[in-house]
């Protein structure tokens, strides 16, 4: 573990009982200077956050003055549910009751530094629908990492959004059959995904729309609206999940304080999908996700 950062367990309850894990990584210098949310990618959980642990992008962040709370959503914790034992849960759980605990346990935790919230791919964009929707306070700025909603919308290549179309299909054919989507037995994960989350995401792919269920929520139009400081960080080879083009098109119906940053490889070191979370090829492009937090306080 590095010695400049200090990590330790975080349990966290939603309000309908639902039992969140995590881990806590605080700056072993002294106060925070800011405070962060971030959460992992969908069929993984936070593990990929700090890879190699106490050397990862966690502990970077922390490492440069910022206190980061890594937090599993329901179906992802360590210790479960999940979906591969029947457990069913859906994208506005995620966004109605995971991100408002974690959101009231971040400002209970630092009350009187600016909390930012933010993730990899999947946790980017449900704490961005949460904080466009209201249900979790204003945050002092959003940080995504190749993180997009797959939408006709967002999407400039008519060639690649139909092969998103087609997996989108698959994915919600698969999990329909199966009652689950099993990541682990495509070689995509850990963390088995739900079949009414998945039939969330088939129907943003569906209507082009990015709506709560029961369409009350718009979180596209509500996003425009949210006038906070955004970055944008996508790797260079990330050709599918959160691919420059379509993470632009996706960021630029966000407020109006925009930033965008894109890693290019280093070496041999891939930026992929997951490698620009995992990869400590880029500890200096983490670094700089630090900096823009500590300017944007």
């Amino acid at each position: 573990m590095s010695s400049s950062c200090i990590d330790q367990p975080l349990e966290i309850v939603a309000t309908d009982g639902a039992r969140l894990d995590g881990r806590l990584y605080l700056p072993a210098s002294g106060r925070p200077a800011a405070a962060l949310y971030l959460g992992h990618a969908m069929m993984v959980d936070i593990r990929t956050l700090d890879r190699p642990r106490g050397e990862g992008l966690a502990s970077v962040l922390a490492s440069n003055g910022i206190a980061v709370a890594a937090v599993n959503f329901r179906g992802h914790t360590l210790a479960g549910p999940r979906a591969a034992r029947g457990f069913d849960w859906s994208y506005d759980d995620l966004v109605s009751l995971d991100m408002p605990a974690i959101a009231a346990h971040l400002e209970n935790m630092f009350p009187d530094v600016p909390r930012f919230i933010g993730g990899h791919s999947l946790a980017g964009h449900v704490s961005l629908a949460a904080a466009a929707s209201g249900t979790i306070p204003r945050p002092s700025g959003w940080v995504g990492l190749a993180s997009n909603v797959w939408g006709r919308r967002y999407e400039p290549s008519l060639l690649r959004w139909t092969a998103k179309r087609a997996l989108i299909e698959a994915f919600g054919a698969v999990t329909a059959i199966e009652g689950r989507f099993n990541s682990r037995r495509f070689g995509m994960g850990p963390a088995a995904e739900s079949r009414s989350y998945v039939a969330d995401l088939r129907r943003f792919g569906r209507t082009g729309r990015w709506t709560s269920r029961d369409g009350s929520a718009d979180y596209a139009a509500l996003a425009r609206r949210l006038d906070v400081p955004i970055l944008s960080v996508t790797g260079a080879n990330d050709r599918w999940f959160g691919d420059t083009a379509s993470v632009r098109a996706f960021v630029e119906g966000v407020g109006s304080r925009r930033t965008h940053v894109e890693i290019s490889d280093r070496g041999p070191a891939r930026a992929t999908h997951m490698g620009i979370v995992i990869n400590p090829a880029f500890r200096d492009d983490w670094r700089r996700v630090a900096e823009w937090i500590l300017s944007n306080r």
